[in-house]
């Protein structure tokens, strides 16, 4: 840590720094090939520009319970004359 002038492994800086992204996009990075912190850095942005770039989509769409149909359908038919 640069303020208490601490060394740590380049390791542990990693996981702390994705430990503090929001998880959409450390779940992401997590996914890429790295080896050094400032690569994590570079997939973070490029992650983040990507997303946000993208129109909005809704994460998650609730199904409907199966065996209840899509519309209503009508209690009666108008009659014939």
């Amino acid at each position: 840590m640069i303020k208490c002038d601490l060394q740590e492994a380049e390791e542990q800086t990693i996981v702390r720094y994705l430990g503090g992204l929001d998880p959409k996009y450390a779940h992401v990075v997590e996914l890429q090939p790295f080896t050094t912190f400032d690569e994590v850095c570079v997939l973070t942005c490029k992650v983040e520009t990507q997303m946000k770039s993208r129109p909005y989509k809704r994460d998650f769409v609730k199904p409907l319970p199966k065996g209840q149909p899509k519309c209503n359908p009508p209690t009666s038919f108008p009659q014939k004359n």
